[in-house]
C-alpha cells in the first residue's frame, strides 16, 4: 500500500544481498565501522533520517548497513514472521516505533539497547582494532610497492588476524597473494586467495588469476567455479566468456560453452576469426554440425588461411 517506509525497504534488499546474493556474504564499507566506533547509528523510529536528510558525507551509504543489520537482526530473533510481521503492521499504517511494537513486542528504546548488542557482538571486534588494522594495512601496500615481498607477507598477515573478514578494497589478502606469487610460494598464494574468496572477496583480477592458478595446478573444477563467480562481478571481461567457454568445452558442458562464446563474440574481440572458431568448436561438441559449419565460415571469410578451421571444415564435409 506505498506505506513502507525507505530504511525497511532498503535493509530488506541489503540483507537478502547478503544472504542469497551471488556472492553471499556481508561487504560493509569502512565508513560504516567508523560510524559505529563514533557512535552514529541512529534510534530505529528515526532512521528514515539518515537517507533523506544525511547530516554528514557518508551518512546514506551508513544507513543502508544500518538498515541491513537491522533486518538481519529480525531475522535471526524473529525468523522470517518477525519481518512479515513487519511489513503487515505497515501496511495498517503504523509508523515504525508502532511496527516495532506490534510485531516484535518491544518498545523502541529496548529493540535499540538489544540491537546494539547484536552489533558489539557481530561487529565489535574490528571496531575496537580499527585504527590499528589502518596502520598495518597501509604497512602492507608500502611493503608491497617497495617489492620487500616477505615483509609484505608479515604485515599482511597482522592485518588479515586484525580484521579477517575485510575483503573490500584494497585488502590484505591480494596483498599477500601477490607477495606469496613472487616469492615463487604458488600453493600459498593459491591457499591465501581461495580463502579470500570464501569471505566474499570479488576483485575480479585476483579471481581471474586465481582461476589461472587453479588451471595450472590441475584443479579444473575450482577454475571452474571461480570463473563463474568472476561473471558475476564483472560480466562485460571478454577474457572471462573466453576463459569460462574454454573451460566448460573442457568440461564436456559443451551447451553452456556456447553460451560464453556467443557472448564473446558480442563484445566484438580484436580476434573476431578465433571467437568464430571457438564457437564453432563448441557447436561440434554439441553435435550442431550446421551451426559449427556456418561458424566456420564466418572465421574463414575473415582469415582465408585459419588452418585449424579449415580442418574441422573438412572433417564435418567429410
Amino acid at each position: 500500500k506505498h506505506l513502507v517506509p525507505r530504511w525497511f525497504s532498503e535493509g530488506v534488499s541489503v540483507y537478502e544481498e547478503w544472504s542469497t546474493g551471488p556472492l553471499p556474504g556481508r561487504h560493509i564499507p569502512l565508513s560504516v565501522f567508523q560510524a559505529i566506533k563514533e557512535k552514529k547509528f541512529l534510534p530505529i523510529a528515526e532512521l528514515d533520517r539518515g537517507f533523506i536528510h544525511p547530516t554528514y558525507e557518508a551518512q546514506v551509504i551508513v544507513s543502508y548497513m544500518e538498515a541491513g543489520l537491522i533486518c538481519e537482526y529480525i531475522g535471526k530473533r524473529w525468523g522470517q514472521q518477525g519481518l512479515r510481521d513487519m511489513l503487515d503492521q505497515y501496511g495498517a499504517g503504523k509508523d515504525t516505533a508502532g511496527a516495532v511494537e506490534a510485531a516484535l513486542k518491544l518498545s523502541p528504546d529496548q529493540f535499540d539497547k538489544d540491537f546494539a548488542g547484536y552489533v558489539e557482538e557481530q561487529l565489535g571486534s574490528p571496531v575496537t582494532v580499527l585504527d590499528t588494522w589502518r596502520k598495518e594495512q597501509k604497512s602492507a601496500h608500502e611493503a608491497l610497492q617497495g617489492e620487500k615481498w616477505e615483509d609484505a607477507v608479515t604485515k599482511a598477515d597482522r592485518a588479515i588476524n586484525l580484521f579477517p573478514d575485510y575483503v573490500d578494497e584494497g585488502s590484505a589478502y591480494l596483498v599477500k597473494a601477490k607477495a606469496e606469487a613472487e616469492l615463487k610460494r604458488r600453493d600459498d598464494a593459491i591457499a591465501t586467495l581461495l580463502e579470500y574468496r570464501r569471505r566474499g572477496g570479488h576483485d575480479p583480477d585476483g579471481l581471474i588469476k586465481l582461476a589461472n592458478w587453479l588451471e595450472e595446478a590441475e584443479r579444473p573444477k575450482e577454475s571452474l567455479d571461480v570463473l563463474e563467480d568472476v561473471l558475476m562481478v564483472a560480466p562485460l571481461r571478454a577474457e572471462v566468456h573466453q576463459a569460462l567457454g574454454d573451460r566448460l568445452l573442457a568440461a564436456g558442458r559443451a551447451a553452456e560453452a556456447v553460451v560464453e562464446y556467443k557472448a564473446l563474440l558480442a563484445m566484438n574481440p580484436h580476434d573476431l576469426a578465433e571467437a568464430h572458431f571457438r564457437l564453432a568448436k563448441a557447436y561440434f561438441a554439441a553435435e550442431d554440425r550446421s551451426r559449427c559449419r556456418e561458424q566456420l565460415l564466418y572465421a574463414l571469410e575473415i582469415a582465408p588461411n585459419y588452418r585449424e578451421a579449415q580442418q574441422l571444415l573438412l572433417e564435418i564435409v567429410r
